[in-house]
């Protein structure tokens, strides 16, 4: 069995712009060959970049849901915990699209994980990648 990169996505729950998570994938793609997608899961980005793997037949997405049980056990920081577990599995990189808190956070920890992140955004209505490598 081949043992693939694993990539974390993070982004937005309310993103529709499938271009955009293209742009941001096919890019990382181009720089480190096939990978192993990691989401948490959720609606907008963490689905589109699941439909851009399955498309281009990339490994099976490892996927970090929250379920209905954490979301009772935890609340509100179910979703930091499951940010957590994805970092804490380790990763080549994390790239993080437009979002909100749970982004930030995500991004936050791969940071502090010594994670390189690659964030993809518009930037004057044309998408844009940037590298941060710390806080």
């Amino acid at each position: 069995m081949i043992a693939f990169p694993r990539v974390i996505v993070t982004g937005g729950r309310d993103l529709t712009d499938a271009g955009l998570v293209a742009f941001g994938l096919d890019g990382i793609r181009r720089l480190v060959g096939d990978f192993l997608l990691v989401h948490g899961g959720a609606r907008g980005a963490d689905t589109l970049a699941n439909r851009w793997a399955v498309a281009r037949g990339l490994p099976r997405p490892e996927i970090h849901k929250v379920d209905g049980s954490d979301w009772s056990r935890y609340r509100g920081y179910a979703g930091h915990r499951r940010n957590q577990a994805m970092v804490d599995a380790g990763a080549l990189l994390l790239v993080s699209f437009p979002g909100g808190n749970g982004t930030r956070d995500c991004t936050t920890r791969a940071l502090a994980a010594a994670i390189p992140v690659v964030k993809v955004e518009l930037r004057f209505g044309a998408p844009a990648a940037r590298l941060v490598v710390s806080p």
